[in-house]
């Protein structure tokens, strides 16, 4: 039975965002629930839940999928990936 995946990755300066959600599922493969967390500095980046307010302030990347329900999602910082606007940007970008 799939299960529920939470995984983190650095993501290189300059990587194309449409990359990140490539990689982001087939990193979560045929998982029910699966989140992707991204973050472009290693020390930045979570080591558990929940997260404190600089690890999720430092996020750059986050792609979510619920097979069950069929949400699928990716959102990025917006200040890093300019081309993203609206509701493609993180909850904390302006």
């Amino acid at each position: 039975m799939p299960g529920v995946a939470n995984y983190a990755m650095i993501v290189p300066v300059g990587a194309n965002a449409d990359d990140l959600v490539t990689a982001a599922k087939d990193q979560c493969g045929e998982q029910e629930i699966c989140r992707v967390l991204g973050w472009q500095n290693e020390a930045d980046m979570a080591r558990a839940f929940p997260m404190t307010d600089n690890e999720v302030g430092s996020l750059v990347f986050n792609y979510g999928i619920n097979r069950t329900t069929g949400y699928e999602q990716a959102l990025w910082n917006c200040k890093i990936f300019v081309t993203k606007k609206g509701d493609e940007c993180l909850s904390f970008d302006p």
